[in-house]
């Protein structure tokens, strides 16, 4: 019985806790992509083909 009763005073005392760690890490989340969608991808220049082989 007192495992029990101890079981769910650590379910009432992390349970909280746990939703607030998820809420931070989603709201961290959020803002790396909302910041990964303001920086513009720059274009890179076209290169010549590389080829393959040992032809000379």
């Amino acid at each position: 019985m007192l495992i029990c009763m101890w079981s769910a005073l650590k379910m009432l005392w992390i349970g909280p806790i746990i939703l607030i760690l998820l809420a931070k890490t989603r709201w961290q989340e959020h803002a790396a992509r909302r910041a990964a969608r303001q920086i513009p991808v720059e274009e890179t220049p076209m290169r010549a083909p590389v080829l393959a082989g040992g032809a000379s």
